[in-house]
């Protein structure tokens, strides 16, 4: 490489390094802020929930006013809550027998809201753990009346989370399930101005790949062959006489070599 074309890489290197610099610095994304711990049904409104049927069909319906109380409804069921706090208040879903469910997910997040797992508690070494702040005491899932799913699972972390705020609340039943059933899930809400975020769970970038790229460095000249490439000279070919002619050109010397000796005599 070239002194010059040194130079110009160290140059461009130095610039690259203060960008990653200034890029390092950069504030992250806001959180969400915590409105309060106390939520109910009608602080809910926008939550997508979406139901799977046991011939395999689904449907989505979004949360609002459902005359005095507050829910979605479907073909032949029905999720509410009424504008109580949702922490230790049980929500309410019934399923028509002829609409056999297999499972329930609430997508909290479009209804600026969030499940709130943990409350503060101390643990075997006297030590308090808390849950985020502001969101208070959580509950994490329970059914209270009616038939309780196999499993339950929360996902879509919320980016305030110290691990107990998630967006998404999901009831799986193997078999199906018709009837009525209450349960207890507690949830928050974010604020109007910064209403509640998805952790972002994208892998940071390696500030570092394809550095030389992205700053256009010139691309070094291709090397030179020190020595020309040689071309062998074409073989030379000679042309033998057969051995019978050998013999016949001596014999004709001979004869020329007795004729002079005999002129000479």
């Amino acid at each position: 490489m070239s002194a010059s074309l040194l130079q110009t890489v160290s140059t461009r290197l130095l610039g690259a390094t203060a960008c990653i610099g200034v890029l390092a610095a950069a504030p992250v994304q806001a959180q969400t802020v915590i409105s309060g711990w106390s939520t109910g049904g009608d602080d809910m409104v926008g939550m997508e929930i979406t139901v799977d049927f046991l011939n395999g069909n689904s449907q989505t319906s979004t949360w609002g006013a459902l005359g005095d109380t507050w829910g979605a409804t479907g073909s032949g069921w029905a999720l509410t809550k009424s504008s109580s706090s949702t922490y230790g208040n049980p929500w309410a879903l019934n399923v028509n027998e002829a609409f056999s469910i297999t499972s329930l997910t609430i997508n909290a997040v479009p209804g600026n809201t969030m499940f709130d797992l943990y409350r503060n508690f101390t643990d075997d070494n006297g030590v308090m753990q808390h849950s985020t702040p502001r969101s208070a005491d959580g509950w994490t899932f329970e059914t209270v009346a009616g038939q309780a799913p196999d499993s339950f699972d929360y996902s879509t972390p919320i980016d305030v989370s110290v691990g107990d705020l998630f967006g998404t609340l999901s009831l799986l039943w193997e078999d199906g399930f018709w009837g009525t059933m209450q349960f207890i899930t507690d949830t928050d809400n974010g604020t109007a101005g910064n209403p509640v975020q998805v952790a972002d769970s994208t892998p940071n970038p390696d500030p570092f790949a394809n550095l030389l790229t992205q700053f256009d460095l010139p691309t070094p000249p291709a090397a030179t062959p020190q020595h020309p490439a040689v071309t062998p000279p074409p073989p030379t070919t000679q042309s033998v006489p057969e051995p019978t002619s050998v013999l016949t050109l001596l014999a004709i010397g001979v004869m020329g070599l007795g004729t002079v000796r005999k002129g000479q005599s």
